[in-house]
């Protein structure tokens, strides 16, 4: 079990540190000005979180 728990443990963290600077930039204030690509990047990012989760549901169906 220790063997899974190091490379679980480092894929954690990536996942950690890319939702934390996603939730930073989205906090950030102002508009949403057309050319930069947030709102796009946005909008994405949630269908990769929807889409990631389909993968679980039909990979364990119980």
């Amino acid at each position: 079990m220790k063997i899974l728990t190091k490379p679980a443990r480092a894929a954690l963290d990536d996942v950690t540190d890319a939702v934390s600077d996603t939730a930073g930039l989205l906090q950030q204030s102002g508009r949403l000005e057309p050319g930069y690509g947030l709102a796009s990047g946005a909008l994405a990012f949630f269908l990769a979180v929807l889409c990631f989760l389909g993968v679980l549901v039909f990979h364990f169906p119980q």
